[in-house]
C-alpha cells in the first residue's frame, strides 16, 4: 500500500491537489478502497482543504466513523467534518471545528479558511443568485451553494459546473424560479418533461392487457388525449414503485414526476402489487386520463379550458352527447354506446342534456364524493366559454333530453 505513505507525506506538506490525484489513481486500481477508513479520511481531508464536494466529504467521514469509531476522539476528524459542514452552508460547522482545533496547524488554517469562504458565498448568493458568476471555480462544484443560487435566481444555473447542469434537482430548482433558465441545462436534461415543466406532474392512467390464460400480460400507459406513452410487461411480484421507476426511465423523466391511476381513477400507491390491481375501463377512467399535468391555480384552469374547448366543436359553450361520444371514441375506439352513455350521465350533474364547463371540470378533475377544489377557481374560464358562445350568436343551449316514460309524457 505505497499510496498510503505517499498520501500521508503529501497531506503533511499540505499538497492536497496531488494527494487527491494519488488517491483517485489508487481507487481506480482498487475500487474496494472506497470502504477503507484510512483512504476515506485522507480523501475527505484533501477535498475539504480544496473546498470541493463537501457532501462527498461528509459521506467519506461516515465510512470513517463506522469503520474506525475511535477516530471521533481525534481533533482532525472534527476539523474536517466541521469544515465540510460549513462548506455545505451550516454555520454550526465552525463550532464543530473548535471541538478539534489545533492552534498553529497549517492544515487547520486551510480548513477554517475554506469554511469561512464558503459561508461568505452562501450569504452572497442568497442575496443575489447571479453573484455565483464571481465565485471561485471550486465553489461552482458545490452543489448546495449552487442550489441556493438558483433558488435565488434561476439564471445562475449558467455559472454552475457542468456536472451540476446535468443534476435534475438543481435544474428543476432553477426552472421553478425562472423558466427560461432551462436553456442553460445540459441538453440531456431538457428532454425531461418533469424538469422542463418546472415540476408539473404527469398523470398517467394504467390499463391492463391479459393473455389468453387470464394472467397480466402487459400494462398500457395512457396520457393526455389517450396518447399511448408506453407498454410495460411487469415481472411477477412487482409493485407500483418498481413500475413508476421503470416508466420514468422509459420516458426519461423523474419518478416523482409521475402520478399513476388505475382505470377507475384511483391514485396508486408505491406499496401496491401490480398483480393485485383490478385494471379495467370504468365510466370515469378516461376522464382521469384526459389531463396530463396537475398543478394549482391558473395553470390547472388553463388546461381544463383548453380540453373543454377542443371538445366543444360547435362552440356553444357546452358539450353535447354527440361531442362527448366523438371525443371519447378518439381516445378509445373500443368503447361501446352503453359505456359512453354512462359517462355522459355521470358528467351531466343537473340532467339538462348538456355538459357545462363546471360539470366538465367536476367530472374530469374531481370525484363523485367531494366537491372538486378547482371548481372554485373557474369563474374566469366560465365567462370565457360564455363569451365564445355569444360571439357565435348562439343564444340558447341545446334542448333537454326528454324522459321516455309514459308518465312523463302524459304529465305534459
Amino acid at each position: 500500500m505505497t499510496w498510503c505513505g505517499d498520501a500521508t507525506k503529501l497531506l503533511k506538506a499540505c499538497n492536497y491537489g496531488d494527494c487527491l490525484q494519488l488517491l483517485s489513481k489508487a481507487e481506480r486500481g482498487m475500487p474496494r478502497l472506497s470502504q477503507d477508513a484510512e483512504f476515506c479520511l485522507m480523501r475527505a481531508q484533501s477535498r475539504a482543504a480544496l473546498g470541493i464536494l463537501p457532501d462527498c466529504v461528509l459521506q467519506d467521514l461516515e465510512v470513517v466513523a463506522e469503520k474506525r469509531p475511535w477516530s471521533l476522539e481525534y481533533s482532525y476528524f472534527h476539523e474536517v467534518r466541521g469544515s465540510a459542514q460549513a462548506q455545505s452552508g451550516d454555520r454550526g460547522g465552525l463550532a464543530e471545528m473548535d471541538v478539534g482545533s489545533r492552534i498553529g496547524s497549517e492544515h487547520s488554517r486551510v480548513l477554517r479558511d475554506r469554511a469561512r469562504e464558503a459561508l461568505e458565498w452562501f450569504d452572497n448568493v442568497q442575496r443575489d443568485g447571479l453573484r455565483l458568476q464571481q465565485a471561485p471555480d471550486h465553489l461552482l462544484e458545490n452543489r448546495k451553494l449552487v442550489l441556493e443560487a438558483v433558488q435565488s435566481n434561476g439564471r445562475a444555473l449558467q455559472y454552475a459546473a457542468e456536472d451540476l447542469r446535468r443534476d435534475k434537482e438543481v435544474v428543476l430548482a432553477a426552472v421553478q424560479q425562472e423558466p427560461t433558465s432551462l436553456e442553460f441545462a445540459d441538453p440531456s436534461i431538457r428532454k425531461d418533461r418533469y424538469v422542463a415543466s418546472g415540476g408539473a406532474t404527469l398523470l398517467i392512467t394504467l390499463f391492463h392487457k391479459k393473455a389468453s390464460g387470464g394472467h397480466l400480460q402487459a400494462i398500457r400507459c395512457v396520457g393526455i388525449g389517450g396518447d399511448d406513452l408506453a407498454e410495460i410487461s411487469p415481472d411477477e411480484g412487482c409493485d407500483i414503485a418498481w413500475f413508476r421507476a421503470t416508466l420514468a426511465e422509459r420516458l426519461e423523466t423523474m419518478p416523482c414526476g409521475l402520478k399513476l391511476l388505475s382505470a377507475e381513477g384511483r391514485l396508486l400507491e408505491d406499496g401496491e402489487l401490480l398483480s393485485d390491481l383490478f385494471l379495467s375501463t370504468g365510466s370515469d377512467a378516461l376522464a382521469r386520463g384526459l389531463v396530463e399535468k396537475i398543478s394549482t391555480g391558473a395553470g390547472l384552469v388553463e388546461k381544463a379550458l383548453a380540453i373543454f374547448k377542443s371538445w366543444d366543436t360547435d362552440e356553444t359553450g357546452t358539450i353535447s352527447s354527440d361531442e362527448l361520444s366523438r371525443a371519447l371514441l378518439s381516445i378509445d375506439p373500443s368503447l361501446d354506446e352503453e359505456t359512453i352513455d354512462a359517462m355522459f350521465v355521470s358528467a351531466d350533474l343537473n340532467v339538462d342534456g348538456i355538459i357545462s364547463y363546471e360539470e366538465f371540470v367536476a367530472w374530469a378533475f374531481g370525484s363523485s364524493n367531494s366537491k372538486p377544489a378547482v371548481v372554485e377557481v373557474t369563474i374566469g374560464a366560465r365567462e370565457e366559454v360564455k363569451a365564445v358562445a355569444k360571439s357565435k350568436s348562439i343564444a340558447a343551449k341545446k334542448p333537454k333530453r326528454r324522459s321516455s316514460s309514459p308518465a312523463s309524457r302524459s304529465s305534459k
